[in-house]
């Protein structure tokens, strides 16, 4: 089935990384959302970036090998413009990381940053956000990982 989903990313360190044919990029410490869509697998592609051992293929591939996934929001849906509509939303909240992710659209960018601080000692590791921010509703545990689905 078709979806489209946010992964929440953080980083725990500055660290410079070279993602694919964009070359070398610094990545600083904080939480990065990274909007993607997969065709017939969203469960599968979703299932792919959790996964540590992979070929990179995806901008995303790279990021992830340096950083932690905190939590998927994703949501069943055919439309394939939502993944842009929801790129250019984070944009407007957020800093983007220039033509990452968005090789394939006119986007400007499908990975945003926001610099926080977390704190991982409550619910066996799980991340606490220390700048208010509360867990909403609807959040439950996947093999570890928190996951927010959206009703669908």
């Amino acid at each position: 089935m078709d979806g489209v989903y946010v992964l929440l990313i953080w980083v725990k360190r500055k660290r410079r990384i070279r993602i694919g044919k964009l070359g070398p990029l610094v990545f600083m410490r904080g939480l990065y959302f990274y909007v993607g869509r997969a065709l017939d697998g969203l469960e599968a592609r979703i299932e792919r970036h959790l996964r540590k051992s992979k070929k990179h293929f995806w901008h995303i591939d790279y990021l992830l090998e340096y950083s932690e996934i905190l939590g998927i929001i994703y949501v069943w849906t055919s439309h394939g413009k939502s993944e842009c509509k929801i790129a250019y939303n984070l944009g407007k909240r957020f800093k983007l990381i220039e033509n990452f992710g968005s090789s394939d659209c006119k986007c400007k960018s499908h990975l945003f940053f926001k610099p926080m601080q977390i704190k991982k000692h409550l619910c066996k590791g799980a991340p606490v956000a220390t700048n208010r921010e509360r867990r909403p509703n609807g959040v439950r545990e996947r093999r570890g990982r928190e996951t927010v689905s959206a009703p669908g």
